[in-house]
């Protein structure tokens, strides 16, 4: 299994590790939105 293999079957398999990767992902995202535009609400 390649490496990106291995992290999904790890990220599907240890709820752990899914909440780790999930927190740094969201926070990943989060700091690449523009803080400059204002988004209209829906």
């Amino acid at each position: 299994m390649d490496m990106n293999e291995d992290l999904f079957a790890k990220y599907m398999n240890d709820p752990e590790f899914k909440q780790v990767a999930a927190e740094w992902l969201g926070q990943q995202v989060y700091s690449k939105i523009p803080k400059t535009h204002l988004y209209k609400q829906r």
